[in-house]
């Protein structure tokens, strides 16, 4: 059993654990100043007769080498590790053989913000990336406990003296707080019924077609795909999330996110004003969406034959591993530029003033009680979007205070994107004629 220190070992799980366990069941134990050190009980079973078990006690605040120790079956923890002793109490508990590399469980309150049991285990969860045959999470709000607490009404007033920004975790149990924190107001798993939604294709007739795009290369290209119904509600339906891909692969992504979304061009495509901006190659990359002067947009099947893909197949042909016919196909495809088309994207310049968009984006994500639902809703696929919006994080400066405008730690590429977004004012347009057919395909190939 592990604790965060002496103090709270000794005055809370200890004292628990104390007026749990019949003191018969004790044949053992080794105390320091009144804190348990180490355990061993002699459980009655109706099986086996009885159950002989080693409880060690240990805290947090030790070095981590005093986690280096023998095997244990069970870890019980109280609130969150620090990583590296997380590290090693792991590596303890997969020596364990008795019980199929044994048990860990943590009970917490989440107010650390982004700790890295956020990262890797929360967040992982949500997005379904467990295996949850290995792990199972268990949100449970203070409500839950109300009949512990005097009812509802002494729930609210508990949490009436909470620091807004603390309620999300100590009430409801999610895993970050939102202080300092540049988007404040999203917090998807407070309204699952309003704000978090299904995938789901919009139907045209109803909604109107937006984009967004943040672009990087060595840092992250963010494109978001939006919809803007006739009520003037906003949704962001899709995303699209990557790095180091070039102009014209992200131009392929955005004509098959279109096809499949039943549109041929949105009604407006906003773009970071700082990409109008010339690299070396004499072009910027404003103009690279823009452009379709040759054929370099990749739609085809399967893998994209380039120069890099025909070398691989040559290796391969080489090792034996295709034959000289497959060999040909594909280097026909190649030559021939099959599957590519001339593809444009036109984009327009997006207001980028940080700060009032930040404010402007707290706004749209605001829960409504009226409507009962924010002004801009979010899909559950869009993972980085809504990764990136609860992340955030304005830093701090040498006083303590909150550093504004674009000072900023954590990814912010699809945040940008979806602010972009929303300081656009975007509307509704009846008999859009942007709709229709199955993809805007200029100058195909046949």
């Amino acid at each position: 059993m592990v604790s965060q220190n002496a103090d709270v070992q000794r005055d809370t799980l200890q004292s628990k654990f104390d007026r749990i366990i019949p003191r018969e069941w004790i044949k053992k134990s080794y105390q320091h100043s009144g804190v348990y050190k180490s355990m061993d009980l002699v459980v009655p079973n109706d099986i086996y007769g009885e159950i002989r078990i080693k409880i060690t006690w240990k805290t947090y605040d030790s070095s981590v080498n005093s986690f280096e120790s023998a095997s244990v079956d069970q870890l019980v923890l109280d609130e969150e590790p620090p990583a590296d002793i997380y590290a090693a109490l792991m590596a303890r508990l997969l020596d364990a053989s008795s019980w199929g590399n044994g048990w860990f469980k943590c009970a917490m309150t989440p107010t650390k913000g982004e700790g890295w049991t956020t990262h890797d285990i929360w967040d992982k969860w949500v997005e379904g990336k467990l295996d949850k045959n290995e792990y199972f999470v268990v949100q449970m709000s203070t409500y839950e406990n109300a009949h512990n607490l005097g009812g509802i009404a002494g729930v609210k007033r508990f949490e009436s003296t909470i620091p807004e920004h603390e309620r999300s975790a100590r009430i409801y149990g999610l895993p970050f707080a939102r202080e300092g924190y540049v988007v404040d107001k999203y917090v998807d798993e407070l309204y699952p019924k309003g704000n978090l939604l299904e995938p789901f294709k919009p139907d045209w007739a109803d909604f109107t077609p937006w984009e967004s795009i943040d672009h990087g290369y060595s840092n992250y290209t963010s494109v978001g795909f939006y919809a803007v119904h006739r009520k003037g509600y906003k949704v962001k339906y899709d995303e699209i999330y990557v790095k180091e891909h070039t102009i014209p692969v992200i131009k392929g992504m955005i004509y098959h996110k279109r096809k499949f979304y039943g549109y041929k061009y949105p009604l407006m495509t906003l773009i970071d004003p700082s990409t109008k901006k010339r690299e070396s190659t004499g072009t910027s990359p404003k103009d690279q969406y823009v452009d379709d002067s040759k054929d370099n947009v990749w739609i085809g099947e399967g893998v994209e034959p380039t120069e890099n893909h025909l070398m691989h197949l040559s290796d391969q042909l080489a090792a034996g591993t295709i034959d000289q016919a497959t060999f040909e196909i594909e280097k026909r495809r190649f030559l021939n530029r099959d599957g590519y088309i001339r593809y444009s994207v036109p984009v327009v310049d997006a207001m980028n003033a940080r700060e009032e968009g930040w404010e402007i984006l707290n706004h749209a994500l605001c829960y409504d009680k009226i409507y009962k639902r924010p002004d801009l809703l979010i899909t559950k696929n869009c993972i980085d979007t809504r990764r990136e919006l609860k992340r955030l994080k304005n830093k701090r400066m040498k006083d303590g205070s909150l550093a504004k405008g674009n000072r900023k730690s954590g990814d912010d590429h699809a945040a940008d994107e979806t602010r972009y977004f929303v300081c656009a004012n975007p509307y509704f347009e009846e008999d859009f004629s942007g709709i229709g057919g199955d993809g805007d395909i200029m100058h195909v190939k046949q």
